[in-house]
């Protein structure tokens, strides 16, 4: 008895010629799907995908990719159709090389975004060097450093605003973590792997603390105790923006969470609207810097020109409002005695309300 089947191929016992075939038929849907994202972007990936189709044993990898490209299509922010736009055909190659043998949701979107965020009106390269660090990562190292990137607190150097947007970076608060958000995070209830690869991204580089050359206890016997404070590098937080398909600098994709980082520090003492509130505080500060000689700022305001005596009250107001927010913003809702160089404190000041002059009974208590 023979053991060929009516095609004169072999005994398929596990049915996978069935499957080959409804795989190539759901890949051929798919590839109609993403042809004309392709042919508008990278002509070259759109030709070895459908080399692709006729290799069943590839099919599965091709419905990966396919998926991946659906997301990546609707993570862009250009208009494809009447804009032309092009991807390296070495970045996008390498991307579906890597991105085709995964299947976990998690790991296919920041493959589709950093396939998103690849494209341009002209070809670049740089997110090759993205490739290398996300080709590394589990799905749940990649989910502790998008909570890490969307939970830190971002500010920037306020007196060089125009320096911040040119380099288009920001920097971060530490947060601290304890170890059963950890994991929660990570989403694993096993704790040898949460420790393997929380070391390893500290390793790599996508994670610090503060003095990270100091001696003690590691970062992860630091999580594990009391919780200890983390933070993620520069590197991370391109990584985040760039798998969220944003072709954006860290400052341009978190803007607003710096603007309600500058909200929070201030409080109600600014009347600048939330666009202008960086613009605000800069010029402010910029004119506080102007006077960084003639005022001292030592628990108290320690006012060194004594020709300011005889400033009109208003006038002297506003100079120590603008060396506040030069000085020390942070401390922008305290109160402070104010006295001259060789003098005692003549009144208190706050930001808001502006100079108390102290009466003799103030002096005497």
């Amino acid at each position: 008895m023979s053991n060929n089947n009516s095609n004169g191929g072999g005994f398929d016992l596990f049915g996978l010629n069935a499957l080959g075939r409804t795989g190539e038929k759901i890949a051929d849907a798919g590839i109609e799907g993403v042809k004309t994202f392709l042919s508008l972007t990278c002509k070259p990936l759109l030709d070895e995908l459908g080399f692709m189709l006729g290799d069943k044993f590839r099919s599965w990898r091709l419905n990966n990719v396919i998926k991946i490209l659906e997301k990546a299509q609707g993570k862009l922010t250009w208009d494809t159709e009447n804009e032309k736009l092009t991807i390296d055909t070495n970045v996008a190659f390498q991307i579906i090389e890597n991105a085709s043998i995964v299947s976990n949701d998690t790991l296919q979107d920041m493959w589709a975004g950093l396939f998103a965020s690849s494209i341009n009106r002209y070809e670049e390269d740089e997110n090759i060097f993205f490739i290398d660090i996300l080709k590394r990562l589990t799905s749940s190292q990649v989910k502790l450093i998008s909570y890490l990137c969307e939970n830190t607190k971002k500010s920037i150097n306020i007196g060089n605003l125009d320096k911040a947007k040119e380099e288009g970076v920001v920097s971060l608060t530490y947060l601290k973590l304890q170890y059963a958000e950890l994991c929660s995070v990570m989403a694993s209830s096993s704790r040898l792997k949460v420790d393997s690869e929380f070391d390893t991204l500290v390793n790599f580089g996508l994670i610090e603390r503060p003095n990270p050359g100091s001696f003690g206890p590691s970062i992860l016997q630091q999580v594990k105790s009391s919780g200890a404070l983390v933070r993620p590098t520069l590197i991370a937080l391109r990584l985040y923006v760039k798998c969220r398909g944003s072709k954006c600098t860290p400052f341009e994709y978190f803007e607003s969470d710096v603007i309600e980082y500058y909200q929070e520090l201030v409080g109600n003492n600014f009347s600048a609207s939330n666009s202008n509130l960086l613009s605000f505080i800069y010029e402010r500060s910029k004119r506080g810097e102007f006077y960084k000689e003639e005022i001292e700022l030592d628990n108290a305001l320690i006012l060194k020109n004594d020709d300011w005596n005889v400033l009109a009250i208003g006038v002297l107001n506003e100079r120590l409002r603008d060396y506040l927010i030069y000085r020390f913003l942070g401390g922008i809702n305290k109160t402070y005695d104010v006295r001259f160089k060789a003098g005692n404190s003549f009144a208190s000041f706050n930001y808001k309300q502006g100079l108390k002059k102290y009466t003799i009974s103030d002096i005497e208590e």
